[in-house]
């Protein structure tokens, strides 16, 4: 275990997580540092989640209340159901302008901030600018996603010119300053994402390529609160997010397994393994035909 009186960051790059721990010696509180630690992954590890991705959070306030950040990002309003059926899908297609939503993240940022953060969005956000800017070691998980992806990132001219123009081997230094300026425009209006330049771009890149992004998909999105499922296990509670995330398989799951006597049963062991395969199982197929946008589920 690692103690620290200052607070900990725990995230998927160390960069991140240096970030987090600098804005805690600011006088920053953990929203604080949460917001910048994301902001930095989303330059440290675009593979896994940045600016065009989702955004979800459980806080807890000084008073034990929980809330949950609804950063997910719905899908275009023009992409209908019918509108892909007669383009000759018959399910989602993983890639391509079409898997396209409305990006969370920022929106979903700037609500748990507003609600819970103490320091200036500003000093939030400065971080990851001097980041891309000044440039930063690639590791070994963004390189290995490039080379695996190299394929799919050459027929989009934007990847290519992104990540294919430099040099993306472990331990090379690489820089976005194309990224950099989206966070400056940020930095002095979060929302400048979904009403100015930033999203205008976006729309115009993919609408260009066949998409059906319109502006006003944008300018009317808006992360939202939430309340937390909490189920009761073996004498903790145990909070996750609502639908649309899963959630509410992890607690399906636990409340499962809270019917078995898993303290006997050694942690490396097949039976122990085969149990929680179980579980999972059940619990992923109630997912599947379940959940699902909470705007529409019955």
């Amino acid at each position: 275990p690692f103690y620290s009186t200052k607070g900990v960051v725990a995230s998927e790059h160390p960069l991140a997580s240096i970030i987090g721990v600098e804005i805690l010696r600011q006088g920053g509180n953990a929203v604080d540092a949460a917001v910048a630690t994301s902001f930095a992954l989303a330059v440290t590890q675009p593979h896994l989640g940045g600016l065009g991705g989702d955004f979800f959070a459980l806080v807890m306030d000084p008073d034990g209340r929980v809330y949950f950040i609804d950063g997910s990002g719905y899908a275009p309003r023009k992409l209908t159901r019918a509108y892909l059926i007669n383009k000759g899908y018959r399910e989602m297609p993983q890639h391509g302008v079409y898997s396209i939503n409305i990006p969370g993240m920022v929106d979903g940022l700037r609500l748990m901030w507003s609600r819970f953060g103490s320091l200036d969005w500003s000093k939030l956000v400065q971080p990851s600018i001097d980041l891309s800017l000044k440039g930063f070691p690639v590791y070994r998980g963004l390189s290995r996603a490039i080379e695996s992806n190299r394929a799919m990132l050459e027929k989009d001219e934007g990847s290519k010119s992104t990540y294919l123009s430099m040099d993306i081997s472990e331990k090379s230094i690489i820089r976005f300053p194309g990224l950099a300026e989206a966070l400056k425009l940020i930095m002095l209006e979060p929302r400048s994402f979904y009403e100015g330049e930033i999203a205008e771009a976006i729309v115009e890149y993919v609408n260009k390529h066949g998409g059906v992004l319109d502006l006003e998909d944008f300018k009317r999105y808006r992360a939202t609160y939430g309340k937390p499922l909490k189920i009761n296990y073996r004498g903790n509670t145990v909070y996750e997010m609502p639908p649309p995330t899963q959630g509410a398989t992890t607690l399906h799951i636990l409340m499962m397994l809270d019917q078995v006597d898993l303290g006997n049963i050694p942690v490396d062991s097949s039976e122990r393994i085969n149990i929680l395969l179980e579980k999972a199982y059940y619990a992923y197929c109630i997912r599947d035909r379940y959940i699902t946008d909470p705007r529409y589920m019955e």
